[in-house]
């Protein structure tokens, strides 16, 4: 429903979710939500003051059911 709202109410093109690698749980998420993983981003996040790569989901409008 959120990603439905994103793309028809707000015109959002993408929504990416990105999580640490080693977060299986977040990573299952973004999964089950239908996101596709798309790649490791190095150093895309920060984490306690240390740079961390980032696994990358994304949604887009092709992607999300309709009701």
């Amino acid at each position: 429903m959120v990603a439905r709202f994103g793309f028809g109410t707000l015109g959002l093109a993408r929504i990416e979710i990105v999580a640490l690698p080693d977060n299986s749980a977040s990573r299952r998420t973004a999964e089950r939500a239908g996101a596709r993983f798309e790649t490791v981003a190095r150093h895309r996040l920060w984490v306690r003051d240390e740079a961390r790569d980032a696994a990358v989901y994304a949604l887009v409008p092709g992607d999300v059911m309709q009701p």
